[in-house]
């Protein structure tokens, strides 16, 4: 039988301190948020693959960039995809992955200048042009390409 859980408030959210160990507040349907030793609010969404026992998490943000209302909305949207048949982890590498040229303008851009505003190793980005797509080029993309296209 499931537990009921009674969801999680704004303050609560706001008050939550870091602990000796990494723990969780759970809001229902899977939303948590994950409290590390550092300080750091991560939003987690765990959820059984469809088709699957296997469970899955991923990040939906980090608090305070993402309140406790977007989180709940994009929890409500990832719930929909589960409904659909569709994982929500696969859809975000398959749009990560897609033939979008901003990908691709921001990664050409980098190899031979490095980004304006984040210089990051020049290692990173010839190791592991993953991690430059991930979380360098989408900041970038936002201020350069908004415009175009």
């Amino acid at each position: 039988m499931a537990v009921l859980t009674r969801p999680l408030s704004a303050s609560e959210v706001q008050k939550a301190k870091p602990a000796d160990k990494d723990y969780e507040l759970f809001d229902g349907q899977g939303l948590t948020l994950f409290i590390r030793t550092t300080g750091k609010k991560i939003w987690r969404f765990r959820y059984k693959r469809p088709g699957s026992i296997v469970r899955t998490t991923i990040t939906l943000g980090h608090y305070p960039a993402m309140s406790l209302a977007s989180a709940r909305t994009l929890h409500a949207e990832h719930l929909t995809l589960l409904v659909k048949g569709i994982a929500p982890k696969k859809q975000e590498q398959e749009k990560l992955n897609g033939n979008d040229w901003r990908w691709t303008v921001c990664l050409s851009m980098w190899q031979p200048n490095g980004l304006p505003g984040h210089q990051p190793s020049g290692r990173t980005m010839w190791r592991s042009p993953a991690v430059a797509e991930r979380y360098y080029c989408p900041k970038w993309c936002e201020q350069s390409c908004s415009g175009a296209g």
